[in-house]
């Protein structure tokens, strides 16, 4: 995909980033896809402790979609 560099500089997503899209109800959202340090310290900051199952599961399920949508554009690559 290609994103114009306007959008790139003021986003701050470089050429090669990867980037993951997310459907709206307003149209389609791109998201600069973290490091697995981001992502570590997301899951930090989500502080799990507390939670409820249900609340836990529902964060593991959006996880989950992230990755799966994170594959699929890589395969289409």
């Amino acid at each position: 995909m290609t994103i114009p560099s306007f959008l790139r500089k003021i986003t701050g997503i470089k050429r090669g980033d990867e980037v993951m899209l997310e459907k709206t109800d307003d149209g389609i959202l791109i998201k600069k896809m973290g490091s697995v340090d981001d992502l570590i310290g997301f899951f930090k900051n989500k502080a799990l402790k507390n939670k409820t199952i249900d609340e836990i599961m529902k964060i593991e399920k959006e996880a989950i979609e992230e990755g799966y949508i994170e594959r699929y554009l890589r395969s289409q690559k």
